[in-house]
């Protein structure tokens, strides 16, 4: 069974990526779903069944919260993550945008690299 990470699914492009995999895999397949805060998580849970999508909330732009994703997610199997959390907008500067575009991508990375036990990865 393949598990799916998902981050930014609360979002416009994870809502749609969510239901696609649930679609598609009939079951097989558990997804969790990493959400900024407790409304992200709500519109999951009013999305979809608790058993097959499970709501981590997690700020990737807060380092002791995306380390403690990295933990949470190494006791799972080795696993699929989709980077969807972004803010964009054209009246923010890159100061402004690289928090969650650029350290939490990176922070999300790594927390995904932690499930895997291939050294290929290497360190991240």
């Amino acid at each position: 069974m393949t598990s799916f990470v998902v981050s930014g699914a609360s979002g416009t492009i994870g809502i749609p990526l969510i239901s696609c995999l649930l679609q598609r895999s009939q079951g097989e397949t558990t997804i969790y779903a990493v959400c900024r805060n407790e409304r992200g998580a709500a519109v999951v849970d009013r999305r979809y069944p608790v058993s097959e999508v499970q709501p981590i909330i997690v700020d990737l732009c807060d380092r002791d919260a995306a380390s403690a994703l990295s933990q949470r997610l190494s006791a799972i199997e080795p696993c699929v993550g989709v980077h969807c959390a972004a803010d964009v907008s054209w009246h923010k500067s890159y100061k402004q945008l690289a928090p969650i575009n650029v350290d939490g991508a990176l922070a999300f990375a790594k927390a995904i690299a932690s499930t895997h036990r291939d050294s290929r990865l290497g360190d991240c």
